[in-house]
């Protein structure tokens, strides 16, 4: 599993650059990589992501992590069995930071297992799942874009927030 996780670190280009680019593209890039899934279990994706909202760093990698967020939610409101299941993505501008969030209605996360959803091997999916993607997630965010990933139980599911 170490060596999964060290490939799956190798991964991400070295030598690519970092540029400017708005969260939007970034967004939208991801629901069309996850957009046939989200259909065929009829989830509802909603975005509101103002085009004038662009970050500096890596969009391929933070691409990545929206992606592993909204697989994520897409998981549980499917395992849950939830009815109207929506999966929200939104930015905010709050104190001069702009703030990506990804917001499922699919019940939240126990609060027996919150802090321990970013680490290595840590998993709820035991029949399919290895525990990386969000480990790989975090480390996107904050050592290679040098931002900060947040989870919290918000209403009726789990809110993720990406600062970049």
């Amino acid at each position: 599993m170490s060596k999964t996780i060290d490939d799956f670190r190798n991964f991400f280009n070295p030598t690519s650059k970092k540029e400017e680019f708005l969260i939007q593209d970034a967004v939208f890039r991801a629901i069309k990589i996850l957009k046939s899934t989200l259909e065929h279990h009829k989830i509802d994706i909603q975005i509101q992501c103002d085009k004038k909202y662009k970050i500096y760093g890596y969009k391929n990698e933070y691409l990545q992590a929206i992606v592993n967020i909204i697989s994520n939610a897409k998981d549980i409101l499917v395992d849950q069995k939830i009815k109207n299941a929506k999966i929200k993505v939104y930015v905010k501008e709050i104190d001069d930071e702009i703030i990506l969030f990804i917001e499922d209605n699919a019940g939240g996360i126990d609060a027996s297992i919150m802090d321990k959803i970013f680490d290595p091997y840590f998993t709820t999916k035991y029949e399919y799942g290895t525990g990386i993607g969000l480990y790989m997630t975090k480390l996107i965010i904050e050592e290679k874009m040098n931002g900060v990933i947040k989870v919290e139980n918000l209403n009726d599911g789990a809110v993720f927030s990406i600062k970049v």
